[in-house]
């Protein structure tokens, strides 16, 4: 089959918008007491992404039931910011692991940004808008890290993962801070 110059035109206009779109991929496992926090931190972003795609897998807690009913709770701010997302899917599947998880929800995303959330993780308000700079400035960057806050901090072993990196964060190019570690 022929293509004539509209359509290859059309083609290259499909394919920068697709360039643009971001998408958050979040897998949850049993996080029932974390993940609201965690979807209020997308949502709070200054840089939105397109698409939120959850994948559930198989919680035995409340996590899928929070997730569903997650957009009929927002008020607000994040109200108006939930009505922004142009896609919001929740995936349930029989437990793979984090692995498997990852993998489907890569899948299903259609950015050709994604940002990968732990769902403990509280992103910083300017996360998104941050990665999304970087790659724009280094085209061959194709991953970019940054500072979260847990959402876990009662945990021993989360806050003292919080620690190392906050300490690992503080130090990046020979900057070195007045914090201690402890």
């Amino acid at each position: 089959m022929a293509i004539n110059k509209g359509q290859k035109l059309t083609a290259r206009i499909a394919h920068h918008n697709k360039l643009k779109m971001i998408s958050v991929i979040i897998t949850t496992y049993n996080v029932e007491k974390f993940i609201g926090e965690v979807l209020d931190s997308v949502l709070s972003q200054t840089k939105l992404p397109d698409e939120i795609i959850i994948v559930d897998d198989e919680s035995s807690d409340k996590t899928l039931k929070l997730i569903k009913e997650y957009p009929s709770t927002l008020i607000g701010d994040l109200k108006s910011q939930f009505k922004k997302i142009k896609k919001y899917k929740i995936i349930t599947q029989k437990n793979k692991g984090p692995a498997g998880a990852s993998n489907r929800a890569i899948k299903e995303a259609k950015g050709a940004v994604l940002i990968s959330v732990d769902s403990d993780a509280v992103l910083d308000k300017k996360f998104i808008q941050r990665a999304v700079e970087e790659l724009k400035i280094n085209k061959t960057r194709g991953v970019v890290g940054g500072y979260i806050r847990t959402a876990t901090p009662n945990n021993f072993w989360a806050r003292l993962m919080g620690y190392d990196l906050e300490y690992r964060y503080d130090h990046i190019g020979g900057l070195k801070s007045k914090k201690s570690i402890c």
